[in-house]
């Protein structure tokens, strides 16, 4: 998609940087969302850094935690203990 590929490029000409991703507006996210997020995950792994989500949303949460997204991504409740976990990095 136009996202996923212009997500790709800015972080591949950032040189790939611990990246945290902020869905505290997010009221609802479907399979794409989660693939681009699975996906971007990946692409920071591959280079060797790291992708973190900011989420308060039970419901999203519940949907990351059924799917076990949380157990191969940080993902905390504020953007302080994201930015907190990035920075002891």
């Amino acid at each position: 998609t136009k996202i996923s590929s212009n997500t790709t490029s800015q972080i591949q000409k950032m040189n790939y940087p611990r990246t945290i991703v902020d869905l505290s507006s997010v009221q609802y996210i479907d399979t794409s969302g989660i693939g681009f997020l699975a996906n971007t995950k990946n692409i920071l792994k591959n280079h060797g850094s790291e992708l973190v989500i900011v989420c308060s949303n039970e419901s999203i949460l519940d949907i990351m935690r059924i799917i076990k997204l949380n157990t191969f991504v940080k993902i905390f409740t504020t953007m302080e203990g994201a930015e907190k976990y990035i920075k002891e990095k």
